[in-house]
C-alpha cells in the first residue's frame, strides 16, 4: 500500500484540481477508476451494494439467493437507471464468481465474510446469477479497471453537486471517494423500490452501512479519512479519522 501521508494541504490541492459537476451513473469507491467516470455516484461495490445487504437479511426476510438477485434488477428497472459494477485484470474471467472489487470479494472470501454478516457462498452464488440475468441487458455494464491499489486515504463526499476524480493520471495520486450525501438518497429510493414486506429502512441502512466499515478495514486500513465538501467554491476538506484495524 502506498505510504500514508497526513498533509493536508496536498489533499486539498488534489480536491482543488479533481473537482468535477456530479452526473449520472454509479461506480465503485475503488481509487482506480480513469477519468472517463468522473462524476458518478461512488457507492461500495457500485450497484452491487443493495444486493449485498439484502444477502446479510435475507433468512429473516425469508429470501432465496435468486428472489434477492430478482428484487435488486426489478428495482433498478423499475427507476430507469444503470446497473454498474466493476472487476479488474487480476480476476478470473473464466469464473462468474471471480470478481476484482474488493467490496464484493472480501464478502465472498470465508475468511472475512462474517464482517458483512453473510454466507460467502451466497454471495458467490447472487454474484454468478446476476451475471447471467444481466448479461445482454443495455442497462449493464461491468467495467474492469487496471492497475494496482496505491490509495493515499479516503474523501468521503459530503456535497451532492460535485464531487472529486478518484484517479488523477497527472500526478499519478489516487484516493477512494464516496459519495455519503448522494448514496445516502440513492439509498432510500432503492429501499422503496425494492418492494420488500418487512424490512424497515433502518435497518437496511444499518447493515449498509456496517458492510461499508467493514470493507474500509479490509481495504484502507491505516490510512486517513478525509470529510470533503466540493460544492462550495473553495472546498472544504478535513481531516476526520484513520481507519483502524479489523
Amino acid at each position: 500500500m502506498t505510504k500514508v501521508n497526513f498533509n493536508i494541504n496536498e489533499v486539498i490541492d488534489y480536491v482543488r484540481q479533481n473537482t468535477v459537476p456530479s452526473k449520472t451513473g454509479f461506480i465503485c469507491v475503488d481509487g482506480r477508476y480513469p477519468a472517463k467516470y468522473s462524476g458518478m455516484l461512488a457507492r461500495p461495490g457500485g450497484n452491487f451494494r443493495g444486493i449485498m445487504t439484502l444477502l446479510a437479511l435475507r433468512k429473516r426476510l425469508k429470501l432465496t439467493i435468486g428472489k434477492v438477485v430478482d428484487k435488486a434488477v426489478e428495482a433498478v428497472e423499475r427507476m430507469g437507471i444503470t446497473f454498474n459494477m466493476h472487476t479488474d485484470s487480476h480476476a478470473n474471467p473464466d469464473d462468474l464468481a471471480s470478481i476484482g472489487c474488493g467490496h464484493i470479494a472480501k464478502a465472498a472470501d470465508p475468511k472475512t465474510a462474517q464482517m458483512y454478516k453473510v454466507n460467502p457462498q451466497d454471495v458467490k452464488l447472487a454474484l454468478t446469477y446476476l451475471r447471467l440475468k444481466l448479461e445482454d441487458r443495455k442497462y449493464y455494464s461491468m467495467v474492469e479497471l487496471e492497475g494496482s491499489h496505491k490509495e493515499k486515504g479516503v474523501l468521503v463526499i459530503t456535497g451532492s453537486k460535485k464531487t472529486v476524480n478518484h484517479y488523477d493520471s497527472k500526478s499519478d495520486q489516487m484516493y477512494f471517494v464516496y459519495d455519503k450525501t448522494r448514496d445516502e438518497e440513492y439509498t432510500k429510493k432503492l429501499w422503496k423500490n425494492f418492494q420488500i414486506k418487512g424490512l424497515k429502512f433502518e435497518e437496511f441502512k444499518r447493515y449498509s452501512d456496517m458492510q461499508l466499515n467493514a470493507t474500509l478495514e479490509n481495504l484502507a486500513t491505516g490510512l486517513p479519512v478525509y470529510e470533503v465538501n466540493a460544492d462550495k467554491k473553495e472546498p472544504e476538506v478535513k481531516l476526520v479519522g484513520i481507519v483502524n484495524n479489523p
